[in-house]
């Protein structure tokens, strides 16, 4: 195994690494959430037209890892906030989501030194969550809302 790590923010070069890279998305997604919607070239393209990047760890030319860096615009300011971050079964506990994860601060800090990153993490997923207090993510006592759009009709 030979994995190579890559930070992307077109679809160009995207696909240039992986021309496979909504089928290799989507199967990340699906395997940590199997409801998740497949990625498609028009959720790319929303994506990289926000300012975010893509972390991929290729093996063999397949994505085998991933996590997504999006700019969260405020009023005045902008900061990060990480998602999607994904493992395929076969390739986990090897490393990979960690140094994506590390390789988005870093990219994000290049950006914006007086910046910070948010993300969630569902309580019961144990693994992620140490691995983020792991590399000094402190937990904040939150608590998130969501309102679901077609749920006011």
């Amino acid at each position: 195994m030979n994995i190579s790590f890559h930070i992307v923010t077109d679809r160009p070069s995207l696909a240039a690494l992986a021309p496979r890279a909504t089928e290799d998305l989507s199967a990340l997604a699906t395997a940590v959430k199997p409801t998740s919607k497949p990625v498609t070239e028009d959720s790319l393209a929303d994506l990289f037209s926000s300012g975010a990047a893509i972390a991929v760890a290729l093996d063999d030319g397949r994505i085998v890892g991933t996590a997504y860096l999006c700019r969260l615009v405020k009023c005045n300011d902008y900061t990060w906030r990480l998602e999607h971050v994904a493992t395929l079964p076969s390739h986990e506990r090897r490393g990979i989501a960690r140094t994506i994860i590390r390789m988005l601060y870093a990219y994000g800090a290049e950006k914006k030194p007086d910046g910070y990153c948010e993300h969630t993490c569902e309580s019961f997923r144990v693994g992620a969550n140490g691995l983020y207090a792991s590399l000094g993510c402190k937990k904040r006592d939150t608590n998130v809302w969501r309102y679901i759009f077609s749920s006011a009709a």
